[in-house]
């Protein structure tokens, strides 16, 4: 994909489920990336670039106010870190995963962390809400 990537050539890394399953995408971005891709261009490959090739980055592929967007907070890179795992999940502007629901507050589309750190600002559609 560096090759390509440097080529000029918008690079899309998928997987062939069920052979390998999905689970595994930020694996094979991650192997990429350790193989000269980088790790912007192993996120691209793995985002903007795929919705771009289908014709739907008017809807997703990037984090902008208006997209349709499925968001997973992790507790490592999952680019550059085996064992990671998701924290929170947000879904439709919903809170639908929490690690750990004592650990995080929402307030005005903002997620805190405990210690009150930001951990993600978020923008709803007119259509959505946050719980």
């Amino acid at each position: 994909p560096a090759v390509l990537t440097k080529a000029g050539v918008n690079v899309s890394i998928i997987t062939d489920a069920p052979v390998i399953p999905l689970r595994y995408l930020p694996l094979c971005a991650g192997l990429a990336a350790h193989a000269g891709l980088g790790i912007d261009e192993a996120w691209k490959a793995i985002t903007v670039n795929p919705a771009s090739a289908l014709g739907i980055s008017d809807r997703l592929g990037t984090l902008e106010a208006g997209k349709d967007a499925d968001i997973v907070i992790w507790t490592a890179d999952p680019l550059t870190q085996i064992g990671g795992e998701a924290y929170i999940t947000i879904v439709d502007g919903k809170i639908v995963y929490s690690k750990n629901e004592e650990t995080y507050k929402v307030e005005d589309n903002i997620v805190y962390s405990k210690d009150g750190k930001t951990l993600i600002q978020y923008a709803i559609g007119k259509n959505r809400t946050a719980n």
